[in-house]
């Protein structure tokens, strides 16, 4: 009856022991698809954050009254730094140049203008000459906010296919990982690198408010990918 107590005892102590070397086992298995899956998500996140970092740019805003115009252009102070758009009242994007640090304007109407400003904007100039300043102007509002540029997307777009590894590396994204992203602008229209044929692939969808090339503030989508 003790023998019998006795190898009850052994016997369940060796269970214990083979169940254990099984855990472990198993845990072996597992643990470095579990550790790449922590590493890809974080690299997917990182991604994220540092593009839309990267493609933020100011936007400064303005809209202003011009009275008494006497000629065929006018001259006002340029407000802030960057390129130039002007638009007259009902939002149609006019002639503009600038001189130093006064905008030249084609347009002969009083009225109400919108004049924006930023980097990433590419401007419509006109060749003026002999504008006169206007006599009365009056800024109604100011405002400046950050957005996604449409142009920065466009420039890691070129560059993604240009230069990868650079940009991988601009990045910090460390050599076992690889990555793609996405655009869809308001339109629907898409352009895409790095789609992969490859398993596993993490995504991750932003909808983005973005600024397009006129200054244009408009609603779009951005995925990016890990894999």
């Amino acid at each position: 009856m003790v023998m019998n107590k006795k190898g009850s005892h052994i016997g369940m102590m060796l269970s214990f022991v083979i169940f254990i070397v099984f855990v472990v086992f198993i845990f072996s298995l597992l643990a470095p698809s579990m550790s790449l899956e922590r590493n890809k998500q974080t690299y997917l996140n990182h991604i994220r954050t540092t593009l839309l970092e990267k493609w933020q740019t100011e936007l400064t805003q303005t809209k202003i009254d011009i009275t008494q115009n006497t000629g065929s252009c006018f001259l006002i102070e340029k407000y802030a730094e960057g390129n130039v758009i002007v638009r007259n009242s009902g939002g149609e994007v006019i002639g503009a140049d600038i001189e130093e640090e006064k905008i030249e304007i084609s347009s002969s109407t009083d009225g109400i203008y919108y004049i924006d400003y930023s980097s990433e904007i590419i401007p419509t100039l006109t060749d003026l000459s002999e504008c006169k300043p206007v006599k009365n102007s009056d800024y109604l509002y100011t405002k400046k906010g950050d957005y996604v540029a449409e142009q920065k997307i466009s420039k890691d777009l070129s560059q993604y296919n240009l230069d990868y590894d650079g940009l991988k590396k601009e990045l910090g994204i460390p050599g076992d990982a690889e990555f793609g992203f996405e655009f869809e602008d308001s339109d629907g229209e898409r352009s895409v690198v790095g789609e992969s044929m490859a398993e596993n692939i993490y995504t991750l969808e932003e909808t983005v408010q973005y600024m397009d090339i006129k200054g244009n503030i408009k609603m779009g989508k951005v995925k990016f990918l890990v894999w």
